[in-house]
């Protein structure tokens, strides 16, 4: 009687700990994994998304602006240009969240239907165990089943198993129903990002849209520009040479800085040397007095040129590569660093060794790490410019009015310079920057966080 009662009811007992795990455990541990890397790069791309409409809408409000003058078409031909590269980005990043959505519903998925393959199996099993408890409900009760026990120590284990019994069958009943509400979860999750998804989709058709349009204004005032050949010439010529101007000036100074900084730190190094030579004599004749034979000296080879302060500035400049600040708080990059093709003089390459950023008018300048002022100086064209050392590392601001700091001053990270300098009859705030390690260039926007 007792084999036939708790036959049909033997626990596996590898099967409850495994729901117990599950219970404990959430049995969709590594899906919610998948999906809060999905949304933390979805997060990613939407804050870029975010900076890059607003660049947008900063070049939207130069070219109404600039609209309705004729003379200044190649400013609005330059903010078009870089409205239509930044929309492009925007399209590229919103097909990028769009796939990254696709990947979440398709996770979504696999959790829904491996979750619904584990509901049937507990259901199942679940099933039939109150099946069997049926069937044999009526040849014993629990009560009976104790006093049936041969002795005590099987009355106790009948009894530890009617508890674990009822355990398993409520555990059972709770994960069938944490399960389904799982499903339901995952279900609505899942039905929220496909809506997100539908949204973005309409976003970026409506950027596809406004990016046909640019490039249809960029041909109309390509048109016009293209009639005024002599004209846009004669302009280039003079910007040009006071580029050049400023680029020889920088180059001039930043050959001193390192020239008198090689001479100060030879100087140091002199001094250090006599001191140690004297010190070194000294000991030699104190050993010879005492009989010591002096160790021969070992010279180290510096391996820097660089004075130590300059080697701190350096490296503290150098590891902030990235997340530098940008020197103002609005506005897009006109311009960018290298070698471009004139807009509408297809014959004529011009050189950037830095960026100029359009920004809003009576914007304010800001150090963009911590360092100090070498050189203010004015340059015909760019008006004011301002040089900062950083170790061998240096920055370079220009087209600047109302200077704010002294030279020899020492900056921090933030310090307000100046204000970039409004040309108004172009109708055109623009900042030039520049970042060099002693005389080479770099790339601003490899330096400046995005």
């Amino acid at each position: 009687m007792f084999q036939q009662v708790i036959k049909p009811l033997t626990i596996n007992k590898k099967v409850f700990i495994y729901l117990i795990f599950i219970l404990l455990f959430n049995i969709n541990f590594k899906g919610e994994i998948h999906a809060q890397k999905s949304n933390i790069k979805r997060k990613q791309l939407e804050k870029e998304r975010k900076v890059l409409l607003e660049k947008i809408s900063e070049t939207k409000k130069v070219i109404a602006l600039n609209k309705q003058k004729e003379s200044i078409k190649l400013t609005q031909l330059k903010a078009i240009n870089a409205q239509i590269k930044t929309r492009e980005k925007v399209i590229n990043n919103i097909g990028q969240e769009i796939f990254e959505i696709t990947v979440e519903v398709d996770e979504s998925k696999t959790t829904i239907d491996t979750l619904n393959a584990q509901l049937a199996r507990i259901k199942a099993e679940y099933a039939k165990n109150i099946l069997a408890i049926y069937k044999n409900k009526n040849n014993i009760n629990n009560l009976a089943f104790v006093f049936n026990a041969k002795g005590f120590n099987d009355a106790n284990k009948r009894i530890k198993y009617l508890e674990k019994l009822s355990e398993y069958k409520q555990l059972q009943a709770r994960l069938i129903t944490n399960i389904q509400k799982e499903i339901n979860l995952e279900v609505n999750k899942m039905l929220q990002v496909k809506k997100q998804s539908e949204q973005l989709f309409n976003v970026k058709e409506g950027e596809k849209k406004e990016l046909e349009v640019d490039k249809k204004n960029e041909t109309i005032i390509l048109s016009t520009l293209q009639q005024k050949q002599k004209e846009l010439q004669v302009e280039l010529v003079k910007n040009e040479v006071n580029y050049q101007k400023l680029t020889l000036r920088i180059a001039e100074l930043i050959q001193k800085e390192i020239d008198e900084a090689k001479r100060r730190e030879e100087e140091r190094r002199r001094i250090a040397e006599l001191k140690a030579a004297k010190a070194r004599a000294k000991l030699i004749a104190d050993n010879k007095k005492k009989g010591i034979e002096t160790k021969p000296e070992i010279k180290k080879v510096p391996a820097s040129t660089l004075s130590p302060d300059d080697l701190k500035a350096s490296n503290d400049f150098e590891s902030m590569k990235k997340r530098l600040i940008w020197p103002v708080n609005n506005g897009y990059v006109s311009e960018s660093f290298g070698t471009h093709q004139h807009p509408t003089l297809k014959s004529i390459k011009t050189n950037n060794n830095g960026v100029n950023i359009a920004c809003k008018k009576g914007t304010l300048v800001h150090s963009v790490f911590k360092g100090k002022v070498k050189a203010i100086l004015p340059i015909p064209g760019m008006e004011t410019f301002i040089l900062i050392k950083h170790g061998e590392y240096f920055t370079v601001y220009a087209k600047l009015i109302n200077v704010q700091v002294k030279v020899g001053q020492e900056l921090n990270v933030g310090d307000a310079l100046a204000t970039v300098y409004t040309d108004e009859t172009e109708n055109k705030t623009e900042l030039h920057f520049e970042i060099f390690k002693a005389k080479s260039p770099l790339n601003p926007e490899l330096w400046l966080r995005n």
